[in-house]
This record gives C-alpha cells, structure tokens and sequence, in this order.
C-alpha cells in the first residue's frame, strides 16, 4: 500500500465511485496507510514552514545589516523599492568606498596642536635615545624652524602638502622638547633642574608638565620663526 497521501485519496475515491452502498470499507492496512500519509504530510509541512520562517529571519537580518552598512558609509538610510535592491545598495557603497580611499578626508583631533606635540614627544625620545648626548641640539632647533619656514613656502606656493608643512613642525617641535629636556652640551645649554622635563616622566606628572609648557613651546616656536623669516634672500633661493 503506497503511503503518498494522493496515491492513497485517488484510489479511495475510486472505490467510492464505485461501491454503491452507504458505506465505504477501508482494510486496517488502508487505514494505518493513510495515517502515516497524513502525518508524513504535516511533517513536511512543518518543516517547509520551519525553513520559510528561517529564510524570512535571514532576509530581514540580511536587510539590517545591508541597511546599517549603508547608513555608516552613505549617511543616510536607503530606499528600498522595486527598482532599487539589494545589489543596487552594494554598488553604491562600493562606488562611495572607493572615492573616500582616492581622496580620503583628513580628520583633525579636537586639540590639533597637542596631539602634535603628542607625536612630537615621541620621536624626540627615539631621538634622545638614538642621538644622546652631547648632541647640536639648538643649532638642530634652527635647522629645523628653517625647514617648517620652507615647507610653508611651498605649501602656499602648491609645491607641497600640509602632511610635509605638518611633518616639519613635529620635528622642530621635538628639538624644542629635547632642548627643554636634556639642553645642548655642546653648546653649553642645560635648562635648570626645576625646569627640565625628564625623559620618560610618570603619565600623571607628565601630563601636567606638558599642560603648563604649552603655551611656551607655541611662542618659542613663533618667535623662531619670525626671526627666520628675517633672513635675507634666503627664501628666494627655494
């Protein structure tokens, strides 16, 4: 006896047909058949609603996701419609993905000239370690105020990026540090103990050394810079 629940309804309804009394015998195989079809009937059926359910649950997350994806790179939400889909929403993320990567926007730190300095800390403490002393270290500050004054040359001139005008201001800004840290020997320098800025200080105690020298390093560095401009002929030589 077949257990397909339509094998089993067709050959029912032929014995129907043609028995013509009131009622209609089904053998207990006939019936233990047609159980068995039903139940494996609901069983599918569950298991299709099961596996539609879950493809639902997957499209929707699929959705969110695309959608959160596209709101963190378009900016906006996107418009779901028949004309625009899935694929239309990858395409315009990959479109605007690969303009920011060719021309990608700066983002400045909310105190840029401290997180310069920041950077600045850095290097002169490579250099300390890598240059001790005695090292030329306030002929170095000149050196490089003239190299800030040349990169901003030709920064306004279109010869240079802000990036290398920025580079050179990290360096002179590090002299200056090393200079208020370890002084120059050879020249003579040494700032006096109470003023000097140790070379790896605690965090704490470091933090407010570099709160209080702020202001300081800003006017050195202006001061430098104006009395390089000051020399003669030397700009027209770059």
């Amino acid at each position: 006896m077949s257990n397909d629940i339509n094998t089993i309804a067709q050959q029912l309804r032929a014995a129907a047909i043609i028995n013509t009394s009131a009622f209609l015998t089904v053998t207990n195989s006939e019936a233990i058949a047609l159980c068995d079809a039903l139940e494996a009937a609901q069983k599918h059926n569950n298991e299709l609603e099961t596996s539609e359910n879950q493809l639902i649950t997957e499209r929707d997350n699929a959705e969110q996701a695309l959608s959160d994806m596209f709101m963190a790179v378009i900016g906006e939400p996107p418009e779901w419609s028949n004309v625009y889909g899935f694929i239309d929403a990858v395409d315009d993320v990959s479109e605007r993905i690969t303009y920011l990567e060719s021309d990608p926007v700066q983002i400045v730190p909310d105190d840029y000239f401290a997180s310069l300095v920041e950077t600045a800390r850095v290097s002169a403490n490579k250099a300390i370690a890598k240059f001790p002393q005695p090292n030329y270290v306030l002929l170095k500050v000149a050196e490089e105020a003239g190299e800030v004054v040349q990169a901003g040359v030709h920064y306004a001139e279109n010869r240079k990026s802000w990036q290398d005008v920025e580079g050179e201001i990290v360096q002179l800004l590090a002299m200056l540090i090393r200079l208020v840290t370890e002084g120059d020997q050879i020249n003579g320098v040494t700032p006096p103990d109470h003023y000097r800025i140790t070379q790896q200080p605690a965090t704490h105690e470091a933090d407010v050394i570099l709160n209080q020298s702020k202001e300081e390093i800003k006017k050195v560095v202006h001061e430098v810079l104006i009395e390089q401009s000051k020399l003669g002929g030397m700009l027209s030589k770059w």
